[in-house]
């Protein structure tokens, strides 16, 4: 798969531009996710003619930003009931603008299961727009700690494994104690 680069919508520029005229910044706070797969259609300045997916499944607040300069890693998890493969992501501003479109008519980026949370984190370039334009609003702890509950249940449910391994352990060898020397 070609690198995940989304198109900027010119809904999403005029935005950009309206509020640097204002002195203030423009925020993507929300990741959009779709199932259908399509070529992106732009004007003739290269920018996306979109306003919505073609097909939102879900809306997610983005959940992790770590800022590395001019690129910022982002991440969200998707842990609905749904199941359907993520073909399309839209990035929308608090105002609810589509600010970028990202799909691809061949290419899926995974399956969005019920049974297993879609864990999705990616590196933004953000060289391409003026300093201080656009922020990332995350919602959440770093990526690292989005899993943190779930591996906490996992360890405790293998602790207890082990503890009830040792006491059926324990009660065979007590067992095997009582049958060698005539007590049962």
């Amino acid at each position: 798969m070609d690198m995940l680069i989304p198109i900027v919508t010119a809904q999403g520029l005029a935005r950009i531009v309206s509020a640097e005229a204002q002195g203030i910044s423009a925020r993507i706070t929300h990741i959009a996710i779709g199932d259908r797969g399509y070529e992106v259609p732009v004007n003739a300045a290269g920018q996306a003619t979109s306003t919505e997916l073609l097909r939102e499944r879900e809306r997610i607040e983005i959940q992790s930003v770590q800022d590395f300069g001019s690129a910022v890693e982002l991440a969200f998890i998707a842990d609905s009931n749904l199941n359907y493969t993520v073909r399309e992501l839209g990035f929308y501003l608090e105002d609810g603008t589509l600010f970028a479109i990202w799909s691809d008519n061949t290419t899926a980026l995974g399956l969005k299961s019920s049974a297993i949370p879609f864990i999705f984190a990616f590196t933004v370039d953000l060289r391409a727009l003026p300093d201080g334009t656009v922020i990332i609003q995350q919602s959440g702890p770093p990526l690292e700690l989005l899993n943190a509950n779930a591996l906490a249940t996992t360890l405790t449910i293998l602790a207890q494994q082990a503890l009830i391994m040792m006491e059926q352990h324990d009660a065979f060898r007590k067992l095997e104690k009582e049958i060698a020397y005539g007590d049962a």
